[in-house]
């Protein structure tokens, strides 16, 4: 049974499921850029504002944190500065370091619309038979793709349209599908 402060925390925007991870990746740091401490990061998330002054990122496989002074937009990557660092020396530590957000600090997004994260592990059905589980998740230039693992572990890839996919119950973890004729 949960008490009613983890329930507030559940209903809350990326609050954590048992498969969901705790950190999600949203960059890495590549270089230095200055004499001031600024390192350029490579953006690599969808949602660009989950970084912004003030907010706490976990950098390195120890998730240590870091708080962001500054961001701004310079060629295709961002240049950052953190709380603390103001010289090339200080910033030289965390060059080629990946950086993080807490999965429950993220916001919902729109009704309808999912993070990839949140998928992964669902169950897929079609006509009430199971077809596998959610493995990965597929950018493409078209639409994206979610990998079923069938439980002979063969890959199924489905596109994700409306075509195919019927609904999506977050709180069942369970995906209903139409399987194209192709498969």
């Amino acid at each position: 049974m949960t008490s009613q402060s983890e329930n507030q925390k559940n209903a809350k925007a990326g609050s954590l499921k048992s498969s969901e991870p705790v950190f999600l990746l949203v960059g890495k740091l590549l270089r230095t850029h200055g004499l001031h401490g600024e390192l350029v990061l490579d953006l690599q998330t969808d949602f660009p504002e989950w970084i912004k002054p003030r907010k706490v990122l976990y950098f390195g496989e120890a998730h240590g944190e870091i708080i962001v002074s500054n961001l701004r937009l310079h060629d295709r990557y961002f240049l950052v500065t953190f709380k603390g660092i103001s010289t090339v020396e200080d910033a030289r530590r965390y060059i080629n370091q990946f950086v993080y957000v807490k999965t429950d600090e993220i916001e919902n997004l729109p009704e309808g619309q999912f993070y990839f994260h949140e998928l992964l592990g669902m169950e897929v059905f079609e006509n009430e038979k199971k077809i596998g589980i959610i493995s990965d998740m597929l950018e493409t230039g078209a639409n994206d793709v979610m990998v079923v693992l069938s439980g002979e572990g063969k890959e199924i890839l489905l596109p994700m349209i409306e075509s195919v996919i019927l609904s999506v119950d977050t709180k069942a973890r369970r995906v209903d599908v139409l399987l194209p004729e192709w498969l």
